[in-house]
């Protein structure tokens, strides 16, 4: 009689056992969407994360550090923003490091306690596996802080690392690639061939800098990388249009390089071709689609404006600027160019929006169901020795 309820006695304890644990994995699986799984101090226990979700996490000890990992599918632009509540001080408390699957270092930046939330710029990836890594800096503390790697896949964005002429992006002649430096000493290499011989200007453009400084230098060499023509970029020059350059057909390279001054603000490089000494017009789309791409125009002569479309949104007409809010010229207006030159769209988004998340499926965010069933993973898997343990004492007592 004593050892049947011995028995009944351990297996109660089972079932109390496995009811906290289910308890618990519900617990935390309603927190894995937002919050970091410790022990994560290490590359190969990494937590991992959806990009664009915000991940919470803190320091449960001076020197702990929180490494967390996304995978991105294709190509696209990164960024990370790094939240954490106001400490009345100056000194560093946090530094952010990003990484490759080779744990190769993108960017590292530190976060001061007065600074509620620092962000990078863009960085231009491939597809693949990368880690951010939160480690303490100077001084200590325990609050939350917030995690979130946005990412956008485009590819019309460079793919770093494309800093050496033997890693450098291929891009076509007379369409927009965007890219950015992500340090001051980054650079980034370009080639484009011409099956032609005939006439290349290059179009640099970027957001307002409230400089008269310098901050890119554009150079085009040759296939034996010899200098062809350089010139500078200052901050208040939000577009410079190089002068013209008679190439015959080859392959060629643009290499943007950092002048004295560093911004890791967004640029667009165009390569204009033309067969022969006309002014050439490309029109960039600006996210959206338009036919044709690109016209050449005699001198003193004039085209007709195309009208481009965009999903959820409404084109109000064309801008010399990337980022400008109104157009300078109507769709099917008459336009002259006086140089080669580059149109940008401008949009004005629908009142109705679209869902562009490309993870969601029938509104289920696929991303988010695998971090679930990881961290249900990870809690059962603490679980199974427990419940092992209290088998073994049930077969013995019996």
């Amino acid at each position: 009689m004593m050892k049947m309820k011995r028995i009944k006695g351990l297996m109660c304890l089972v079932f109390v056992a496995l009811f906290f644990g289910l308890f618990n994995c519900s617990f935390f699986v309603s927190a894995a969407n937002n919050r970091e799984i410790e022990s994560n101090d290490t590359r190969d226990t990494a937590t991992v994360i959806n990009v664009n979700n915000t991940v919470t996490g803190n320091f449960y000890k001076k020197y702990d550090v929180d490494y967390y990992k996304f995978t991105v599918s294709n190509q696209g632009y990164a960024s990370i923003k790094f939240e954490h509540n106001y400490i009345n001080s100056l000194g560093g408390y946090w530094t952010v490091t990003f990484y490759d699957s080779q744990m190769k270092e993108f960017k590292s930046f530190g976060v001061v306690g007065e600074n509620m939330i620092t962000s990078t710029g863009n960085i231009g990836l491939p597809s693949g596996t990368y880690y951010v890594m939160i480690s303490n800096s100077y001084n200590y503390s325990d609050i939350d802080y917030q995690l979130t790697v946005f990412f956008n896949s485009s590819n019309i964005w460079e793919t770093e690392r494309n800093n050496t002429y033997d890693t450098y992006d291929s891009i076509s002649l007379n369409k927009a690639i965007y890219g950015s430096f992500f340090e001051k000493y980054d650079e980034d290499y370009y080639r484009f061939i011409t099956s032609s011989n005939g006439y290349i200007s290059i179009v640099f453009d970027h957001k307002y800098i409230d400089s008269l400084g310098g901050y890119w230098t554009i150079t085009l060499y040759d296939s034996q990388m010899k200098s062809l023509d350089s010139f500078g970029i200052v901050g208040k020059d939000m577009t410079t249009t190089s002068s013209k350059v008679f190439l015959p057909a080859g392959t060629y390279y643009v290499r943007i390089s950092n002048s004295y001054n560093y911004s890791d603000v967004d640029y667009q490089l165009t390569v204009i071709f033309s067969n022969s000494n006309n002014n050439a017009i490309t029109f960039n789309a600006n996210g959206g689609k338009v036919s044709p791409e690109s016209v050449s125009i005699v001198s003193s002569g004039s085209t007709i404006l195309p009208t481009p479309t965009r999903t959820g949104y409404s084109c109000l007409g064309w801008a010399t600027s990337s980022s400008a809010t109104s157009a300078e010229y109507a769709c099917g207006s008459s336009f002259s160019p006086s140089s080669d030159t580059v149109l940008y769209a401008v949009w004005s988004p629908d009142s109705s929006g679209e869902d562009n998340n490309e993870h969601r499926s029938n509104g289920v965010d696929l991303n988010n169901v695998l971090t679930i069933m990881i961290s249900v993973w990870n809690v059962i898997r603490q679980w199974i020795p427990y419940i092992i343990n209290l088998i073994k004492m049930i077969i013995s007592v019996v």
